[in-house]
């Protein structure tokens, strides 16, 4: 999983790319203990993939407002492939 990265579209119509880092992916499993990325994969649901994003920006050094209140500027939030560049 690490080796993808979230798109996070905002509602002002820009869009930054965020790296899925292992810390983000912890925080993330925290998040969903019940859940294990691969039944994630085979049943996607909105909020798992969103919270993915908010932990990505977080863990950038971006400061973000509590999850429920980002939520509110975000139109959409996608996994990409991570640039070859690394």
């Amino acid at each position: 999983m690490v080796g993808n990265d979230v798109a996070v579209d905002f509602k002002d119509g820009t869009t930054q790319q965020y790296e899925v880092t292992i810390s983000a992916m912890c925080t993330w499993e925290d998040q969903y203990p019940d859940m294990a990325w691969t039944e994630w994969v085979r049943k996607q649901s909105f909020k798992p993939l969103a919270f993915l994003g908010w932990s990505a920006m977080q863990d950038s050094g971006v400061t973000v407002k509590p999850f429920k209140e980002w939520l509110r500027g975000i139109k959409a939030v996608r996994l990409v492939p991570k640039a070859d560049d690394e």
